[in-house]
C-alpha cells in the first residue's frame, strides 16, 4: 500500500502526526486478523461437518481445500474457540421411563394459533464479524414472528438468555443474579413477601410482615420488613408501590450466630419456601423496635390481633435477646391483657425477674413525661 486517494503514505502519516512504522504494523497485524478469521471460518465449517475431527484432521482437509496452514496453528485456534473433537462412543440406554417422577407434557406441540403473544420460542446463534465471532439470542412470537427481545454478547453465557427475557419485558432485573417477572402476563406480579425473601440469602420476614404472612392482620401493601446482617442505612428497594425495608438482625443473635432462631419455613406459592418469624418472635420484635410498626396505639391494636402465644417461647426468645427493656415491655403488655393471652402469675415473676434495674422509657425515641410503673421499672406515657 503506496498511496490512497492521491495521498502517499508518508503524506497520510504526516497529516495523522503518526509513524510510518506504527501505521504499517497496524496495517499488518489488522491483515494478520482478517487472515485469521478466514481461517476460523473454515475451521468451524470443517469442525461443524465433521464432529469427530481432531486438529490433525481438520489440518488435512484444510490442506485438501488448497489452504496450507500448519497444524499447530489449527490446534491454537479450535483451542481458542473450544472446537473439541467429539469422541464416538457405544451407545448405551440412559432414559428411564419406568419412573414414578411427574411427567411433563409439551403443553405447545399441539397448540393451534390463533393470536399473538400465545407462544414464544426462543433461539441462540452465532453472528461473524470482520473479526470475532458474537451470540444472539432472540425471543419470537410463535404466532406473528415478531421478535420481542433479543440481546447480543461476545459470550455464550446465561446473561445471554436473562438479557433477551429482560428486552422483552417479561424479566426485571432486580440486582446481580436476582430476576423478577415483570408481571404484564397473565401470571401476574410475583409475591412481594417472596420477592423481598430472595433481597438476601439470610432475609427473614418479621415484625408486621410475618403477622401478615401468617394471616393474623390484614396484609400492608406500603412496607414490607425484612432481618438481614446485609442491611444498610435508608430505604430498601421498592416493587410494585411495594418499599422493601432491609433491618439488621438483634446483635444478640448475631453474636451467637443464631439469627435464625424462633423462625419457620413457610410455602412460597409454589415456589422456594421463605423464612417467617414465628408469631412469638414477631410479638416481641415490634416491642423492641416500636418505630417500625407506628404510634404506640397502633402498635397495641396491632399485637392485640394476635389470637395466642405460647409464652414459654416467647421467654425464652427474650433470654436470647438479652434485652431488660424489651422484657419489660413484654411484661407490662402482658399484664394488661391476662385474660386474652392466659398468663398467669408465675409467667410475671419470670418476666419480672429479666426487667431492667433502673426506670427506662417505654419508647426510647420519644422520652416524654407520662406514668411510672414500678413493677416494671418502665416510664408510660399518659395517653396509655
Amino acid at each position: 500500500m503506496e498511496s490512497q486517494g492521491g495521498l502517499s503514505v508518508e503524506r497520510m502519516c504526516g497529516l495523522a502526526q503518526i509513524s510510518r512504522a506504527s501505521f504499517y504494523r497496524q496495517w499488518e497485524e489488522q491483515a494478520s486478523r482478517e487472515l485469521d478469521q478466514e481461517l476460523r471460518d473454515l475451521i468451524q465449517h470443517t469442525a461443524l461437518q465433521h464432529p469427530y475431527y481432531g486438529y490433525r484432521k481438520v489440518t488435512q482437509s484444510l490442506h485438501r481445500q488448497g489452504r496450507p496452514v500448519n497444524a499447530k496453528k489449527v490446534r491454537r485456534l479450535m483451542h481458542e474457540d473450544n472446537l473439541l473433537a467429539q469422541r464416538k462412543r457405544k451407545f448405551v440406554r440412559t432414559t428411564d421411563s419406568a419412573h414414578d417422577f411427574v411427567v411433563y407434557p409439551n403443553l405447545a406441540k399441539n397448540l393451534v394459533l390463533n393470536d399473538v403473544n400465545q407462544l414464544w420460542v426462543a433461539d441462540i446463534t452465532y453472528v461473524r464479524l470482520g473479526e470475532e465471532f458474537v451470540y444472539l439470542a432472540v425471543v419470537l412470537d410463535a404466532y406473528s414472528r415478531r421478535v420481542i427481545g433479543w440481546a447480543l454478547d461476545r459470550n455464550l453465557e446465561a446473561r445471554l438468555a436473562l438479557a433477551a427475557l429482560c428486552a422483552s419485558g417479561e424479566l426485571v432485573s432486580v440486582r446481580r443474579g436476582l430476576y423478577a417477572r415483570a408481571g404484564s402476563g397473565r401470571m401476574g406480579s410475583p409475591d412481594p413477601y417472596l420477592w423481598a425473601s430472595h433481597l438476601a440469602p439470610d432475609a427473614v420476614l418479621g415484625l408486621r410482615t410475618a403477622l401478615e404472612v401468617r394471616g393474623v392482620v390484614v396484609p400492608n401493601t406500603a412496607r414490607c420488613i425484612y432481618f438481614t446482617r446485609l442491611a444498610s442505612t435508608g430505604r430498601g428497594p421498592t416493587w410494585c408501590g411495594t418499599m422493601m425495608q432491609p433491618i439488621s438482625h438483634p446483635v444478640a443473635l448475631v453474636r451467637v450466630k443464631n439469627e435464625f432462631v424462633e423462625t419457620e419455613l413457610v410455602d412460597g406459592n409454589g415456589c422456594s419456601p421463605i423464612r417467617v418469624a414465628t408469631v412469638e418472635r414477631a410479638f416481641v420484635d415490634v416491642l423492641d423496635r416500636p418505630r417500625l410498626t407506628g404510634d404506640w396505639p397502633d402498635l397495641i391494636l396491632l399485637l392485640g390481633a394476635i389470637a395466642a402465644l405460647e409464652l414459654d417461647r416467647v421467654i425464652q426468645y427474650l433470654a436470647y435477646l438479652d434485652n431488660a427493656t424489651t422484657a419489660a415491655k413484654v411484661g407490662w403488655f402482658l399484664e394488661r391483657h391476662q385474660e386474652q393471652f392466659g398468663v398467669t402469675p408465675d409467667v410475671l415473676c419470670r418476666l419480672e425477674r429479666m426487667r431492667p434495674r433502673g426506670p427506662h422509657y417505654l419508647s426510647r425515641t420519644h422520652r416524654v413525661s407520662g406514668r411510672y410503673v414500678s413493677r416494671w421499672n418502665l416510664v408510660v406515657p399518659p395517653t396509655l
